[in-house]
């Protein structure tokens, strides 16, 4: 069999593929003929075709020949998981050694409402929460105030805890992370 005529029938088949997304083994068998070439020979023809024909669950997939920008993207795109990747392990790293408390804690965000001993009645959220305390995260510090945390159910049923906030930090322009024990257990 002549190289040209494999070539040929490799032109082909990658014709085809781009048009259909994808061949079935018979399909390019049919293809390797109708160009006239032996079709016993489908598999040369689809190394000659090399990475513009990926094989995935049967099929023979048209991939199509990178741009230089498609390229640059692609480079941007791996540049930016890469990163992303590098801080969520140091992320975790450091909080694994900051971690104090001596209960679990478990991410725990949820909206909740929150009422100050004055009656003022806030929206925040629940940042996570242990078998002590909680953290929320709102628009105002309350550093010291003693708080009734209410956190609704699926059930249609919220649970309510006094709270009393032992640190406030201000981690933006008017967002503060609020952190309390829990001290009882108001209603359930």
């Amino acid at each position: 069999m002549n190289q040209s005529n494999l070539q040929q029938a490799a032109e082909a088949v990658l014709r085809r593929a781009a048009e259909q997304g994808f061949l079935l083994p018979q399909q390019i068998r049919s293809e390797v003929a109708h160009a006239g070439a032996d079709p016993k020979l489908w598999k040369q023809v689809v190394a000659l075709a090399g990475s513009h024909l990926v094989h995935r669950k049967g099929r023979y997939y048209y991939a199509s020949p990178t741009s230089p920008q498609r390229l640059t993207a692609q480079q941007r795109t791996q540049a930016v998981r890469q990163a992303v990747h590098e801080l969520i392990v140091r992320y975790r790293k450091a909080a694994e050694l900051q971690e104090r408390r001596e209960a679990d804690r478990l991410t725990f965000i949820q909206p909740v409402q929150v009422e100050s001993e004055d009656g003022q009645v806030y929206r925040m959220l629940t940042k996570d929460i242990s078998a002590s305390g909680l953290r929320l995260l709102g628009n105002r510090g309350l550093l010291g105030q003693r708080l009734r945390v209410r956190i609704p159910s699926t059930e249609g049923k919220e649970t309510v805890f006094a709270v009393r906030i032992l640190w406030t930090c201000m981690v933006g322009d008017d967002l503060y992370e609020n952190g309390g024990n829990l001290v009882e257990l108001v209603s359930s």
